[in-house]
């Protein structure tokens, strides 16, 4: 567990926030209109399902246990065929990244901070030192500008265009 302030960044998710992150999934606007994926965190039995797939939590809380955000780690190798801005080993970025932050923790220059302690955590656990690859890389919006700015605040860049839908992927450099 690491600190910021008042709130924490622990690794792992309680059953309360799993019943918090169920509810954001299906009521949140903001997550409703800027996730790709909203059958993930739809239901319990989708989200167990989901965590078979070796995913490595990350939850932001505060002082009660009360979930303002989650970030995931996971393997999962890079897109091939995208349009690229520039020439990328795809094979070297195998481990993908997400993050959500909810209502309470927007708007206060959390996410970044968030993304640092989480990654800080993660890039000392087993999985990262054991994986082969270690190269990041993740999905978003380019109309998400507050996920984009945050996403560079921590090393990424942009590295593909923007497909159909505004989708672009970033790695960490």
């Amino acid at each position: 567990m690491q600190t910021m302030g008042k709130l924490k960044v622990c690794e792992g998710i309680t059953k309360h926030q799993i019943t918090q992150l169920i509810k954001y999934t299906n009521t949140d606007s903001l997550i409703l209109e800027t996730t790709k994926d909203l059958e993930r965190f739809k239901n319990k039995a989708i989200f167990d399902n989901w965590l078979k797939k070796n995913r490595k939590i990350y939850t932001f809380v505060d002082n009660s246990g009360n979930l303002l955000g989650i970030i995931w780690f996971g393997t999962k190798l890079m897109p091939k065929n995208i349009h690229f801005t520039q020439s990328l080993n795809t094979s070297h970025y195998s481990i993908t990244f997400a993050i959500r932050l909810y209502e309470n923790a927007r708007g206060k220059n959390l996410s970044h901070k968030f993304i640092k302690l989480a990654w800080e955590i993660y890039s000392n656990s087993k999985e990262y030192l054991e994986s082969n690859a270690k190269g990041i890389w993740l999905e978003t919006n380019i109309n998400n500008f507050a996920a984009v700015s945050a996403y560079k605040k921590v090393g990424f860049k942009l590295v593909s265009k923007p497909g159909e839908k505004g989708e672009v992927l970033m790695v960490q450099v």
